[in-house]
């Protein structure tokens, strides 16, 4: 039989070099990286999210009542494309295949090819999956009533820690997922960027046409999920994997 802590002992040495692997990557490539500018993202965000709550959320919910039946049925078949469980599943068990595939291949040309795309995958999980876990937490805390209870309590009524759906509306979670998914797509596919950001918004604003979300619970999202994709993409920059440099702040595959 094995022996577990025999088992244990010869598991360090991996450990400690793959740790000291990323450290030296990390010392060679994070001082030529651009900056994470949270600041300034924050503060864009809170100015636009704020002047949408105060300009547009109430008409928009209004309006809503009153939208077109072919509308409101397009906006709900397209609504759950910024669920995340999808596109985790997808990109887990495309890194996860290509992976196992990649030590197939004879070529080192090719095998780098397909590390390349397990890190695309690993990307795009982290990204969706970190940004989605931040938004949930945020809307608990926030705990803003949703447009259903707008008759009731308005568009500006906050119960955090409600554990309960019907408070869980700022930022919204599908926004977020939409933002973070097409910047990493963007990231990824460079030559269709503008189509892929403005494909990703048009996702995320079926949630207002759906009646779930404010239009400030949209765009909070959106943007949060994009700057959370463009982050991770500078944190994969900074050690050397998928990313370069590109331009000011924004990192190139």
């Amino acid at each position: 039989m094995n022996d577990p802590i025999q088992q244990a002992k010869s598991s360090e040495p991996v450990r400690t070099s793959l740790q000291q692997k990323l450290r030296n990557r990390h010392r060679r490539f994070s001082p030529t990286q651009p900056k994470i500018g949270w600041q300034r993202w924050l503060g864009g965000t809170l100015v636009l999210a704020s002047a949408t709550a105060f300009l547009f959320d109430r008409p928009a919910i209004q309006w809503v009542r009153t939208e077109p039946d072919w509308l409101r049925t397009l906006a709900a078949n397209l609504t759950d494309f910024g669920k995340s469980d999808w596109i985790l599943i997808s990109a887990a068990v495309a890194g996860l295949g290509l992976h196992a595939l990649g030590k197939r291949f004879s070529g080192r040309a090719t095998r780098l090819k397909a590390m390349q795309a397990v890190h695309a995958s690993l990307y795009v999980f982290l990204a969706v999956a970190g940004s989605g876990l931040i938004a949930n937490f945020l809307k608990r805390l926030i705990g803003r009533a949703r447009p259903t209870l707008f008759e009731e309590l308005g568009n500006f009524h906050f119960q955090p820690f409600a554990n309960d759906y019907d408070f869980e509306s700022f930022p919204s979670g599908h926004s977020t997922t939409d933002g973070a998914l097409a910047m990493a797509l963007a990231l990824l596919f460079p030559p269709l960027r503008v189509p892929l950001l403005i494909l990703g918004f048009v996702l995320a604003a079926t949630r207002t046409l759906v009646g779930a979300h404010y239009p400030s619970d949209v765009i909070t999202g959106y943007s949060f999920g994009v700057w959370f994709s463009l982050m991770a993409a500078i944190l994969f920059a900074r050690f050397g994997l998928l990313f370069r440099k590109g331009g000011p702040g924004t990192p190139k595959l």
